[in-house]
């Protein structure tokens, strides 16, 4: 049997995550970015209007083609985010993705398109949500470019879901995604991720 301590600490947590807090309500267009870390990935993020936009940037040594090719890769992604607990191809380049958060956040599942570009050395990787209803991201992209033996890897979200989040929550939730995204990318190629 639960606690009524327990039952009241819960409830207390989950009004903190569902109701709007006024300090979090998003900020004009291209609001300042804030940086979130420093340390092997830098991650910032900034509010607009409508959503939050968030980059994660670290340089890893892999080739562009390797990493390219991990990411575009869904059938792995449950091996490699640990967030990913499932995906299922619905055809040719559209995928169902199921995420989930920690409690009580919940499992957030998407359509995602999935849309691969090479432009030279560069490698571009969208990340699309077709599917209807709130989903965890709306967008997200993939920048691949070469830098020294290495590359450079830019990786770009924006979040409608995560506006009603007190911002403290947020923040967390927004660099734990950038730093759990290319981290899993740097151990899939074993390597291991520094900061620009």
């Amino acid at each position: 049997m639960i606690s009524s301590l327990t039952q009241t600490c819960c409830c207390l947590l989950w009004l903190c995550l569902v109701v709007p807090d006024a300090r979090s309500a998003p900020g004009p267009p291209g609001g300042d970015w804030s940086l979130l870390q420093t340390e092997q990935v830098r991650i910032q993020c900034r509010p607009t209007p409508t959503s939050t936009e968030c980059e994660a940037l670290a340089n890893l040594d892999s080739s562009p083609d390797r990493l390219a090719s991990v990411i575009v890769d869904l059938a792995r992604w449950p091996e490699i985010f640990p967030s990913v607990r499932a995906v299922r191809e619905l055809e040719p380049g559209l995928w169902s993705v199921d995420i989930e958060l920690p409690f009580p956040l919940g499992r957030w599942p998407l359509i995602a398109e999935v849309i691969h570009r090479i432009d030279g050395a560069e490698h571009h990787i969208e990340l699309i949500q077709r599917g209807s209803g709130v989903a965890l991201w709306a967008h997200a992209s993939w920048r691949i470019t070469p830098e020294g033996p290495g590359s450079q890897v830019q990786y770009l979200w924006r979040s409608d879901a995560l506006r009603r989040v007190p911002a403290p929550v947020r923040r967390m939730l927004l660099r734990r995604t950038g730093h759990n995204t290319l981290w899993g990318v740097a151990l899939a190629v074993g390597a291991q991720p520094s900061a620009p």
